[in-house]
């Protein structure tokens, strides 16, 4: 049964399952009923509260699903008609020619292979192309030998109209508007293929140029296609190609869910010499882009999940208002003969019409988000998701995020209203407050030892098995459960507040048990829920102490009876105020951390790109090694570009070799040796050195004077925030081997990590890389571009100088700053995403306040018959909601910068500055802040304006 169906048919038989129980009776639903339709404006404050939960949840499956679909279908659109791909590989990932022969097989047995509908002979091949007319130069193309006849789909022609290729001249090509728009080619342009072969580059004439889509798809790059002989030719070999490709039944979007029939089919089929690996392009594309999409929604719906406990805190205070509100009524009708059981139906009856309504009003909501959500991720990646984001959905998505929101609100509601229906009658119908008992009841050393059991158990586990999540839980949980075990023999105030402190000194404290290095989100969720916890026992029992503070604050006369009126309310509702400060800090506290880690990830970029670079602007890289290196640079400065763009450079040799670590000698790893001049010392710093060398200075002689010791590039250690990219990881002291050109073996020992990732391989002098695989010409170039030149005409000046060696070059500075705003982009919309709670923390606010205007009757007409005028009045209902707004926020915020420099300690100490966005935080809390007040301004000149005479004899 689908999931979607099956939530509906739970959320229907919940709401026949009340309808049913609350209507045997008839009068507990008539009453539910009643109240709901009783106050309109007070049903449009809470609806509002309260489909924000079942918007987060319905927003976060309709991202998870855009994303799906639009991962899938650049999957599809790359591959277009191909499912599997047959090929001999070799350790290095390259692939080696085999016999047309292997395919004419294949092609002859199609019919004994029913999951199998075409195959096709092809040679795909990586290399560079440069326009002749333009003098531009791509250098990742992929160059591919096709036969129009046998090939799978066909181009699609700038018109629209598809056409198989068939018709092109031995030296013509098709290439797609990708490869065109990157050296600005166009229809009969003369191109060079470099690509390696045998018989050196080949020159081919642009005949089309075709969409990139169907097979001017190809892995989403820049393609050129050429007749299959031509290609052979070039290549030096006779009726061989090096991949087949293969199509499934099904189509494109479908044939992948064949490829294990159709592999184990072809296999049967294959030679069992050479090895051949059929290769399940895209059903492993199609897995990977689904987990990929997965991982990324995930986020959203983890990060959401305090937006969540928001709106679960707001129902429960919602409730218990609303209780509070009859308990008159309550307490009449209870002496009248209704049962416990008959409060609980009309609650949750109640319950039941505002869990629907807004779980509906909140699906609709949720694909508004999406909507808004994914228009700001296609601005920040434009370009980055092909063919872009489209919102898309399904009714299974809006079904699936209203049941879900449904379910959590009348869980919700029906343990709320099985609190508030116990009441006493005699204390109901007369108003009076609740006795605070002197001794613990039953239930609280029941809770107490339970709490006390779990968390000592939980310590016990964490140490055990090293679970990070009871490292924390536990020791927060024995804490709480000491103080309820130990209120009543002293004073809760001592014993709740020592417990929050030190759930907070513990949470925040970089000593534990163990290191926390690898925790994922889960954990921060449960701290911030622990570290709001711990910061409202400190704040709910410590009232007298905001008290004497504001006191003394305000001393005036009129204020001091406003202040301390507006203060000891909200303090003797512990559990609502609890609530609504949970509600707002729990938000504020997520924006507030998010907030402090995107000033340090900026922080840590912003360092990084001196270290990076070394101080140079461009990075310069040639596929062909440029010989004499120092006199062609001379001949460039000759030139007036070159006169005028560049002042330092340095070229160093870079040759490409596979590593073995000592410690796992049945491991390689692709890398590259990369030779320092002894006459130039790299301004790049080591993140990290062997303990005899006194500085990064001392570590570079080192590699001049001994062969056998090595730096390395910064990629090989791992990065906890962020992509990595490198193949493997490494520390200071590691020793690697590889074969020289003589076929001796070299052993090297780390003696450095550099910051720098963009130079991959191992540093050593330019001697060692003459000596070990005779390269001596530069291919690895450091550019200072002179003050005022624009890095990147300075870089392409370069390319179309040095275009025969294939130059090519990256403003590191640049780069840097594209991964910075799309960095940044991310945490933006995140924060926006987590925002929508702050409504939530905005309408409970709201309802508090019709609640105090109504509760407070009474009080309000006696106050202003003592003498409180009507500003005085106004001022402590707006002082009393500004306090409660203002502590929830500034609790959030504090505690967010509190495991900011917590995490800063962990992570980014000595990579970057810790950064506390105070006008973020401050633009966030005071719009927050001013929308409490619009939520709430309203019901409070209601009951500024109450003339105490109305108010005493409606008491009466």
């Amino acid at each position: 049964m689908d999931t979607d169906l099956a939530l509906l048919l739970v959320v229907t038989a919940t709401a026949l399952a009340v309808v049913g129980w609350a209507g045997r009776k008839r009068f507990p639903l008539r009453i539910g009923v009643g109240n709901f339709f009783r106050r309109k404006t007070q049903v449009a404050i809470v609806v509002a509260g309260l489909l924000i939960g079942t918007a987060i949840v319905t927003s976060s499956f309709v991202i998870q699903r855009t994303f799906d679909y639009t991962i899938r279908s650049g999957v599809f659109r790359s591959l277009d008609l191909v499912d599997e791909t047959i090929s001999v590989r070799t350790p290095d990932g390259s692939r080696i020619p085999f016999d047309i022969s292997v395919y004419d097989t294949l092609a002859a047995n199609l019919p004994s292979m029913p999951d199998v509908s075409a195959v096709a002979p092809r040679i795909h091949l990586s290399g560079a192309a440069i326009d002749r007319r333009s003098s531009l130069f791509e250098p990742t193309v992929n160059l591919i030998g096709f036969d129009a006849g046998r090939d799978l789909g066909s181009f699609a022609r700038a018109d629209g109209s598809a056409w198989d290729g068939s018709g092109l001249a031995p030296t013509e090509a098709v290439i797609n508007e990708k490869l065109a728009a990157a050296v600005e080619a166009s229809l009969g342009d003369g191109l060079t293929l470099v690509f390696g072969g045998p018989r050196g580059p080949l020159n081919v004439t642009v005949a089309a140029i075709v969409k990139d889509a169907g097979r001017g798809a190809w892995n989403d790059g820049s393609d050129l296609f050429v007749p299959l002989p031509s290609m052979q030719s070039a290549l030096g070999v006779t009726d061989q190609i090096n991949v087949i490709l293969v199509a499934n039944v099904g189509g494109a979007e479908q044939g992948y869910l064949r490829s294990d029939a159709a592999a184990s089919q072809l296999e049967s089929h294959l030679p069992t010499s050479p090895s051949f690996t059929v290769a399940q392009a895209k059903a492993d594309s199609v897995k990977g882009a689904t987990e990929g999409a997965d991982r990324l929604s995930q986020v959203f719906v983890l990060l959401s999940f305090f937006t969540i406990i928001a709106g679960i805190l707001l129902i429960v205070n919602i409730f218990v208002m609303l209780a509070e509100e009859r308990k008159g009524e309550m307490g009449v009708a209870r002496a009248l003969g209704m049962r416990r059981k008959n409060l609980v139906q009309s609650f949750v009856s109640e319950g039941l019409l505002y869990a629907l309504l807004s779980s509906v009003v909140g699906m609709f909501g949720g694909l508004l988000i999406a909507g808004v959500i994914l228009w700001g991720f296609s601005q920040v990646f434009q370009g980055g998701f092909g063919g872009g984001l489209v919102l898309t959905w399904t009714i299974s998505d809006l079904l699936t995020g209203f049941a879900i929101g449904f379910l959590i609100t009348m869980a919700t509601i029906g343990i709320a209203s099985f609190r508030v229906s116990k009441l006493n009658i005699v204390r109901a119908i007369r108003d009076i407050p609740e006795p605070v008992p002197h001794r613990s009841t039953r239930r609280q050393l029941a809770i107490g030892a339970v709490l006390v059991a779990l968390g000592a158990l939980g310590t016990v586990v964490s140490l055990a098995r090293q679970n990070l999540i009871l490292q924390d839980a536990g020791p927060s949980a024995l804490a709480i459960g000491i103080a309820v075990l130990t209120m009543r023999i002293t004073s809760p105030r001592r014993v709740f507040t020592a417990a929050g402190i030190l759930m907070l000194a513990w949470l925040l404290s970089p000593w534990k048990f163990f290191s926390t290095a690898t925790a994922d989100i889960t954990l921060f969720i449960l701290v911030g829920l622990l570290l709001i916890l711990g910061g409202l026992l400190i704040v709910l029992f410590n009232s007298e102490a905001f008290l004497a503070v504001a006191t003394r604050l305000f001393w005036s006369r009129t204020w001091r009876p406003v202040v301390r009126t507006a203060i000891a309310y909200p303090m003797n509702k512990k559990f609502r105020t609890g609530a609504t400060l949970a509600s707002i800090a729990l938000v504020m506290f997520t924006i507030a951390t998010m907030s402090c880690i995107q000033a340090m990830v900026s922080s840590s970029i912003s360092t990084a790109s001196y270290r990076e670079s070394g101080g140079f602007q461009l990075l310069g890289s040639s596929a062909i090694p440029i010989p004499n290196w120092e006199t062609a640079f001379t001949d460039y400065s000759r030139t007036p570009a070159g006169s005028a763009n560049i002042g330092d450079q340095h070229g160093i040799p870079q040759a490409r070799i596979r590593i073995t670590p000592a410690a796992h000698p049945s491991v390689q790893y692709a890398s590259s040796l990369i030779g320092v001049p002894s006459s130039w010392t790299p301004p790049l710093s080591l993140q990290a050195r062997a303990a005899n060398y006194s500085d990064d200075a001392a570590a570079w002689a080192a590699i001049q004077s001994n062969a056998d010791v090595a730096i390395l590039d910064g990629s090989v250690v791992p990065n906890n925030f962020g992509p990595n990219f490198g193949s493997f990881s490494a520390v200071v002291g590691d020793v690697f081997r590889y074969t020289n050109a003589t076929g001796a073996t070299r052993t090297v020992r780390v003696i450095g990590i550099l910051y720098e990732q963009f130079a991959q391989g191992l540093w050593v002098s330019a001697a060692t890389v003459k000596a070990d695989v005779g390269m001596e010409a530069a291919s690895l170039f450091y550019f200072q571009v002179k003050d005022g030149v624009d890095v990147t005409k300075a870089g392409h000046d370069l390319e179309r100088y040095f275009l025969a060696y294939q130059l090519i070059t990256l403003d590191i500075q640049g780069l840097i700053n594209q991964i910075l705003e799309t960095t940044m982009g991310v945490f933006n919309l995140l924060q926006a995403y987590l925002a929508l709670g702050l409504i939530v923390g905005i309408a409970g606010l709201g309802v508090i306040t019709m609640r105090n205007v109504v509760e407070r009757r009474q009080e309000t007409g006696a106050l202003r018959a003592l003498g409180f005028r009507k500003s005085m009045v106004l001022r402590s209902f707006l002082f009393e909601l500004s306090f409660i707004a203002l502590t929830g926020i500034a609790m959030g915020v504090a505690l967010g910068i509190a495991l900011s420099y917590d995490l800063f300690l962990r992570f980014f100490e000595g990579q970057a500055s810790f950064i506390i966005p105070w006008t973020r935080l401050a633009l966030l809390g005071g719009i927050a802040f001013f929308g409490s007040v619009l939520a709430t301004a309203s019901p409070a000149f209601r009951a500024a304006n109450m003339p105490p005479a109305e108010a005493l004899r409606s008491f009466e």
